[in-house]
Formats: C-alpha cells, sequence, structure tokens
C-alpha cells in the first residue's frame, strides 16, 4: 500500500505531499486544486513497472498527454506536462509504501526512443529506466547496465504494475472495456457479479449479459431484458460509468485504483450501490483506492460503509503551485 506521495514540477504542481495515506483516499477540493494531478503522478510512477495501458491499448505517456484534450502524443506535447512548461526540470514522483520502502523516480524532458526511456527510478545513487540503462545529464547512458530483474520482483514493483486509472476516457469509451475487460470478466464468470448489479442498481429487468454482431468483425455488449435488449451504449450515463468502473475493478488484484469523479450522472441510490461494489471488490481483491470528487453523497456514504478504513484529503494549491 502506498502511504505517501511527493511531487514536483508536474503539471500544475510546482511541489507538493500527501502523507498518510489508507485503503481509501478522497482527495476534494475546488476545480485545479491538484486533484487529477495526485492520480496521474502515481499512474505515471506506474510506467516503470509497465509502460502499456492494457485497457486503452496504448502507453501510458500518451495516455497522460491526451487524457485531458485528447489530441497529442509524448513526443510532440509532453512540455504540457511541466510546471511552467519550464523543461530545464525534472518532474519527480517520489511513493512511500506500507513496507518502508520508497521509489523515487525521475521524468528528465530528453528521453530515449523507446518508451521505457523516459522514465528512471532511482536504483542505489543511480537513475535506472526499465531497461536498465541509466541516466545522464545529456540524455542516456547506453554503455552500461543494470540488471533491473530483481526490481521487477519485489512487492512493491508488483503492486505498482497492475495500477489501473479509471477516468471519462473510459467512462465514455465503452468499447475498450469491451475488447479489453469483458474476455476477463466473461473468462472468470464475474458477468453474473455484474448482471446483480446492474438489477439492484439500475434496470431491474436486467437478466444476462452477451455480444452481438455488428458488423463481420465488430461486436457490441448488450444487455438482456425480458422482453428485449438494449446496448451498454445505450443505457443510462450512470449505468454505463458504474459498469466501466465496477468491471475493471473485478479484474484487478494487488493493485491500485485511481478512480475520478465517479458520482458523474448517478443518482444517490445508484452512487451507494456502485459504492458499495467498489469497496466490496477492493476489500476482496486488495486494491487500494484513490478517488477525486466533488459530491457530498459520494463522502457521506464512504464514511458511513467504511469509517476506520477511509481517510479524506482537502487540497488546495497556492499561485505558486505549492500544493497544500
Amino acid at each position: 500500500m502506498i502511504t505517501s506521495i511527493s511531487v514536483e514540477n508536474f503539471r500544475g504542481i510546482k511541489s507538493g505531499r500527501i502523507e498518510g495515506l489508507t485503503d481509501i483516499n478522497i482527495l476534494i477540493g475546488a476545480n485545479g486544486a491538484g486533484k487529477s494531478t495526485l492520480l496521474e503522478a502515481v499512474y505515471l510512477a506506474s510506467a516503470w513497472a509497465e509502460p502499456e495501458d492494457r485497457i486503452r491499448n496504448s502507453i501510458k505517456f500518451d495516455v497522460l498527454v491526451r487524457r485531458r484534450s485528447q489530441r497529442g502524443n509524448w513526443s510532440d506535447f509532453r512540455k504540457f506536462l511541466w510546471y511552467g512548461m519550464d523543461i530545464s526540470k525534472n518532474i519527480n514522483i517520489s511513493l512511500s509504501f506500507k513496507s518502508g520502502k520508497a521509489t523515487e523516480f525521475k521524468i528528465p524532458h530528453k528521453s530515449g526512443s523507446f518508451p521505457e526511456d523516459v522514465i528512471f527510478l532511482k536504483i542505489n545513487s543511480e537513475y535506472v529506466c526499465p531497461r536498465g540503462h541509466p541516466i545522464e545529464e545529456e540524455g542516456i547512458t547506453l554503455g552500461m547496465t543494470f540488471d533491473v530483474r530483481e526490481i521487477y520482483r519485489t512487492e512493491e514493483m508488483k503492486f505498482l504494475k497492475g495500477t489501473e486509472l479509471i477516468d471519462n476516457m473510459l467512462y465514455y469509451n465503452f468499447e475498450l472495456i469491451e475488447r479489453n475487460v469483458w474476455p476477463i470478466i466473461y473468462g472468470k464468470r464475474l458477468d453474473r457479479k455484474l448482471i446483480e448489479f446492474l438489477k439492484e442498481g439500475y434496470e431491474p429487468d436486467a437478466d444476462s449479459l452477451t455480444y452481438i454482431p455488428i458488423t463481420y468483425t465488430a461486436y457490441a455488449l448488450m444487455v438482456g431484458l425480458s422482453q428485449t435488449a438494449v446496448r451498454i451504449d445505450d443505457l443510462g450515463d450512470g449505468a454505463r460509468t458504474s459498469l466501466a468502473i465496477t468491471s475493471i475493478l473485478l479484474t484487478m488484484e494487488n493493485s491500485v485504483a485511481l478512480v475520478e469523479d465517479p458520482e458523474i450522472h448517478q443518482h444517490p441510490a445508484g452512487l451507494e450501490r456502485l459504492l458499495s461494489c467498489v469497496l466490496e471488490a477492493a476489500k476482496s481483491n486488495n486494491i487500494q483506492l484513490f478517488i477525486t470528487t466533488q459530491s457530498l453523497d459520494l463522502i457521506r456514504i464512504l464514511l458511513s460503509f467504511y469509517p476506520s478504513n477511509c481517510k479524506i484529503f482537502a487540497l488546495k494549491r497556492s499561485p505558486d503551485g505549492i500544493l497544500k
């Protein structure tokens, strides 16, 4: 479990630290306070352990550049991730863990041609990329290589490897979840849990979930009702968002879920059912939760479910980029 996060020179945060993290961490604050940036910092750090996003079919660095504006890639747009676009300084992210160990990551603006050459982890006195090459001031030294296999085997890296960022990009593009999450759902017959979830919180008439062919190569996920069927895409926004979140969490284990504003389009009753499923999955699958929200209903429900395992962090960012 992550117990603290330190960030420097990333997006709107010049520097900041949040500590005392627990199983369920709720981040609140005004728009621009740094809530989403903290989620992205953990997601970016996880790219050392696994550079690919398994749901979006993209490297995590490109996801970070595109997810707010839906344009650009790391190669061309990465300077916008630096605080004040000051690329002369490195982005620094440090994570502490319940085990007592800490990981320090550095992202220089100058990087190599491989995704693995973007982010560097401090090992002893060197910063090393996932391929084992250490960094120098002017780029990457290819002449010396560390054996990083033991690093990948540590509990901290295993924990970071499965990190998932669950946000609007997935809430409104369910096809990504259909393609990359639902084969796991069906393989483990977790669809039965999701049907019960739909019946109790959103669609009492739901009795099945299945794929149907749309073209020779395209399929759509359908909710079977007693008299007809509807696409997941055509369910209410609240039900679709909830299915996206719960589907991903059910396929995770021993890792971190970064959930952005799950209350979107949710009626309080639906939100209560969603949070019940989220917390059940997190507890049974050992998932640490980071949730951003603007919803008092969400805070009230979470505190009523798990008052001892839940912490609320109210964030504020000063005009000079200091996170408090």
